[in-house]
């Protein structure tokens, strides 16, 4: 920078930059889109007010709290849709595998021995939208069922990431929420948290404006309770009804 000539006061702008990006709690968090949110942060600054030094550029070592903030939850919606895509593909390959594995035998084997050597689907490394487990069934007992769709509030199998219906899972409402790209917000254009969405809900206090439900907009419940999803299979169904 010295030998380019730059301001001395240009060098002191850059060089607190540094200092503060690595003395913020983001830098030293153990959430990988805490520390996600400072690359994308200093990354794009950096750009920014390089390319604004013609023009006179403002201080770049003062942080931006709302920027940073920004960056975090564009993280943390990159974060979820991979995990959203993981949880669709298991679903779609899983129902594929049922109906392929009753449907045929392999040549040779009786239909006890191929299901005893048939090997499970191997489950998802996480779920967004984690299936809601019946009282009295073990984690991953077929009393398993679907969690509430944030979209269109329906528990039938279908790809939930990809879901764009205009009504609830039974017509009775319009859609209060959409998927565009890398936001999920209401059709109004508020940004809403994935994370509320389950039946655990978010805990953070970073961005509570986004803690409204995607079924209805209401700030009391998720996707999950809220009153217009569908009902969820009772815990103890009695046989024949």
């Amino acid at each position: 920078m010295e030998d380019a000539n730059w301001d001395p006061r240009r060098v002191k702008m850059l060089l607190e930059f540094w200092r503060n990006l690595h003395k913020h709690p983001y830098y030293s968090s153990r959430d990988t889109n805490k520390q996600r949110a400072i690359l994308i942060y200093q990354g794009e600054q950096r750009q920014k007010w390089h390319r604004a030094l013609a023009q006179g550029a403002w201080d770049i070592g003062i942080l931006s709290d709302r920027l940073l903030l920004d960056a975090f939850d564009r993280a943390y919606r990159l974060e979820r849709e991979k995990l959203d895509a993981l949880r669709d593909v298991h679903i779609v390959s899983g129902t594929t595998q049922g109906t392929t594995s009753s449907t045929s035998t392999p040549r040779g084997r009786v239909d006890g021995a191929s299901s005893r050597t048939a090997k499970a689907p191997a489950r998802a490394a996480a779920d967004p939208y984690p299936r809601d487990r019946k009282a009295g069934f073990p984690d991953g007992a077929s009393g398993a069922v679907l969690s509430a769709c944030a979209i269109c509030l329906g528990r039938h199998r279908h790809r939930v990431y990809d879901c764009d219906a205009s009504q609830t899972w039974n017509g009775a409402f319009a859609t209060m929420a959409r998927r565009d790209k890398k936001d999920f917000t209401l059709n109004d254009g508020r940004a809403l948290c994935y994370d509320w969405q389950r039946s655990k809900r978010c805990t953070s206090t970073l961005h509570d404006s986004r803690h409204l439900c995607s079924g209805c907009s209401l700030p009391t419940h998720g996707a999950q309770t809220c009153p217009r999803a569908e009902p969820a299979p009772p815990a103890n169904p009695v046989p024949g009804k």
